[in-house]
């Protein structure tokens, strides 16, 4: 049975999907090299290609730039306070983050 690539607008859709499910749900970036999950995403769409820790980091920084000039004009127009909370973290490198 052969398998035809999704179009290039819906390769990216799914990409989307899969990019707002592992920020959504606080999952490592590392998530899609899992043999296990990968294998459950090609049953799922087999026409479907994964990305990478890249392609994913690539979806974020874009969606980042994207939607941080519109926060910012949206805090300045709306807000009346702000308070903001960090949280130290660390990579598998041992990289500490905040």
């Amino acid at each position: 049975m052969r398998i035809h690539k999704h179009k290039d607008n819906r390769q990216k859709e799914l990409c989307k999907f899969l990019t707002d499910w592992i920020i959504d749900d606080l999952q490592p970036l590392y998530v899609v090299q899992s043999p296990s999950f990968r294998w459950l995403i090609s049953k799922l769409d087999p026409a479907f290609i994964m990305p990478d820790e890249k392609g994913i980091k690539k979806v974020i920084g874009n969606a980042y730039n994207y939607t941080l000039p519109a926060l910012i004009k949206k805090i300045k127009l709306e807000a009346k306070n702000v308070s903001l909370i960090t949280d130290m973290w660390t990579s598998r490198g041992g990289q500490e983050y905040i």
